[in-house]
């Protein structure tokens, strides 16, 4: 059964590469026959270029390399759809992008991840993060996380049980983040630690994994949203909750409605006008609104309740319009026929 499993691995490795994805690694060790297997790899290498359309030319300016200083695979013999991977410590990630080179180094204390597949499909995929340290070389910019959860799982729909006019949650998702502290170089309107962020989303009609501009445009075409369930995010004194819905319009640009309650939104107000993000009258008039509809919560504090839309581009807050997005311009990174 070890000879098996090594040369079904090998096998893996040289179908990758015809497929465009370079695998290599450095010792290779099983153990635990026969109630568990145990799979030790050491520097273990992903090399993927991006392919410009589906006959697989690939472009030269781009392209990734993942490094695992070491992995660890635990499987049943008798079950092999169920995965568990451990790739706690070191981890690289180089990006190549017309030319500039990105190089992100990681490491970690924990990182788990369990996974189930059902044929080609991922049904269930849950990874565990703690005490991690990512940082890019070029910039030298770092980032921490204290605490990082993700997880997903496919709804399998019985479309028989259903009418026509049921939309079935085809996917959810579950992420929850604690102690991110992120580079100050960003200038971001919140503070740069962000005490949690909790989200719990469905995703609604059947999205591709495969994430390019035709499957987003056919998941959209076919009544495709993304049901945010739960939201909560707390940095410093801003502290907001609340649920909606996310959509794309015909030009693939956001559009979302929510309801959230705020508290702490007038200093929020005032980070967003210092960094540039809303003109000096736009804040004022924000904040002679806010503060009189603002109520005193059961801590004390100020918060208000209000709708958060998106809509042609335009953040607002109830009746104000804070501020104009930036395009999300999908041709730079996936061309049409990806």
């Amino acid at each position: 059964m070890v000879i098996y499993l090594k040369n079904t691995i090998e096998g893996l490795r040289d179908y990758s590469a015809e497929q465009g994805v370079l695998a290599s690694y450095g010792k290779l060790e099983i153990t635990g026959f026969p109630i568990n297997f145990h799979i030790s790899i050491n520097e273990l290498q992903l090399k993927i270029p991006y392919h410009s359309n589906k006959d697989q030319k690939y472009k030269k300016d781009k392209k990734w390399i993942w490094l695992a200083q070491r992995a660890a695979v635990e499987l049943r013999p008798w079950n092999f759809n169920n995965v568990k991977f451990d790739l706690s410590g070191s981890n690289s990630l180089s990006l190549k992008d017309n030319g500039t080179l990105y190089e992100f180094v990681s490491e970690a204390k924990l990182i788990n991840i369990d996974a189930k597949i059902q044929g080609s499909w991922l049904e269930k995929f849950k990874i565990k993060i703690e005490d991690i340290k990512i940082s890019e070389k070029l910039s030298e910019v770092e980032t921490s996380i204290k605490s990082a959860s993700f997880s997903t799982q496919v709804l399998l729909q019985d479309k028989t049980l259903f009418s026509e006019a049921t939309k079935n949650p085809s996917r959810v998702l579950q992420m929850k983040l604690k102690g991110v502290y992120l580079p100050k170089e960003l200038k971001l309107p919140f503070d740069n630690h962000l005490d949690k962020i909790f989200v719990n989303l469905k995703i609604i009609e059947d999205l591709s994994p495969v994430f390019n501009i035709r499957n987003l445009r056919t998941w959209r075409d076919a009544g495709g949203i993304i049901d945010i369930d739960s939201f909560e995010g707390v940095s410093g004194s801003l502290k907001t909750y609340g649920s909606g819905t996310l959509a794309f319009d015909q030009k693939l640009q956001p559009l979302l409605a929510m309801s959230v309650n705020f508290e702490g939104i007038i200093p929020f107000i005032d980070r967003l006008k210092a960094f540039g993000f809303i003109r000096s009258n736009t804040a004022l008039l924000a904040k002679v609104i806010l503060s009189g509809i603002s109520r005193r919560s059961a801590s004390g504090k100020r918060s208000v309740s209000l709708p958060l839309t998106i809509q042609d581009r335009k953040l607002s807050v109830g009746p104000l319009s804070l501020m104009t997005l930036p395009s999300i311009n999908w041709d730079k990174r996936f061309s049409a026929d990806d």
